[in-house]
């Protein structure tokens, strides 16, 4: 039986839609562009990536993810992830499928406060 191989989600971010923000991507901005692949390493091909462009307040971009379990098969299982504004306005959404591993799927939750303006309280 051959190995099911680990997917990773990849996320840069560009100003103009064309090109990547500093940092080679890493510098949030007004677009986001992500891919999932087997390879740990981020593509520095732009066209690599699938674009979205993101509402940005005050040059903050806030995104909020929800995942949900969509269908569990006996070797994988498929989610989707809705990524949301702070007005809980639904940007985009990204299905995956995922081998079925004790160690493979892992998720983070992180709480951010904010202000009245939705803006990050550090």
């Amino acid at each position: 039986m051959e190995k099911e191989k680990t997917q990773y989600l990849h996320i840069k971010y560009s100003h103009d839609g064309k090109t990547f923000s500093e940092n080679n991507g890493k510098e949030i901005a007004e677009w986001l562009g992500q891919y999932t692949d087997d390879k740990e390493e981020d593509s520095n091909n732009f066209e690599t990536y699938e674009w979205v462009k993101l509402k940005v307040k005050k040059e903050i971009v806030h995104l909020l993810k929800e995942t949900e379990l969509i269908e569990k098969k006996e070797n994988t299982t498929r989610y989707i992830e809705k990524y949301y504004d702070l007005n809980n306005e639904l940007l985009f959404t990204k299905e995956i499928e995922v081998p079925n591993s004790p160690v493979f799927v892992t998720f983070e939750e992180k709480h951010f406060k904010f202000d009245k303006d939705g803006l990050l309280i550090e």
